[in-house]
């Protein structure tokens, strides 16, 4: 048991009602925090990873919240139906590749297995009116965007080839 005082100034934090989703924003690490009950999110730019497993955060600022959410509230949860069977993607990385901006989804149900790095599926995340929408990518597109991917976050992700 801890045995700071309850005053204490750097405390361990735990949210253990909300759901965790660590991605980047270009080359930015943010987690969001989502809280199912009433789909409360909350966004924290990653600062470093400890080797315990803690992450340190901070606030990223208001206007930059703001940019965000616009990600989150449109294009950060997809739901993709193939063969009859839906499976639930979050992002994982958004990223420019070309003139054109794409999203790394990986399946909802694998953010919480930490040692596994999961399937990641590609889309293209293109502006619609004064909205962000999901799109598939283009045949021609897979290479050019997955070396993209690869280039920006091979190191950071641990990605063996």
């Amino acid at each position: 048991m801890d045995k700071r005082h309850p005053f204490h100034s750097n405390p361990a934090v735990q949210f253990p009602n909300a759901a965790h989703f660590v991605f980047f924003y270009e080359d930015t690490q943010m987690l969001l925090l989502v809280w199912e009950r009433d789909f409360t999110k909350a966004l924290y730019l990653v600062l470093d990873h400890q080797e315990d497993g803690t992450l340190v955060l901070d606030y990223p600022g208001s206007l930059f919240t703001e940019r965000l959410m616009e990600l989150v509230d449109t294009v950060f949860f997809i739901q993709v139906t193939e063969n009859e069977v839906d499976t639930k993607y979050a992002i994982g990385a958004y990223f420019q590749a070309g003139e054109d901006w794409f999203g790394a989804y990986y399946p909802r149900e694998s953010a919480n297995m930490s040692d596994i790095l999961p399937e990641i599926v590609f889309f293209k995340i293109v502006e619609s009116g004064a909205t962000l929408e999901v799109q598939e990518i283009e045949e021609n597109e897979h290479k050019t965007v997955t070396e993209a991917f690869l280039n920006k976050y091979r190191e950071i992700l641990h990605i063996q080839m």
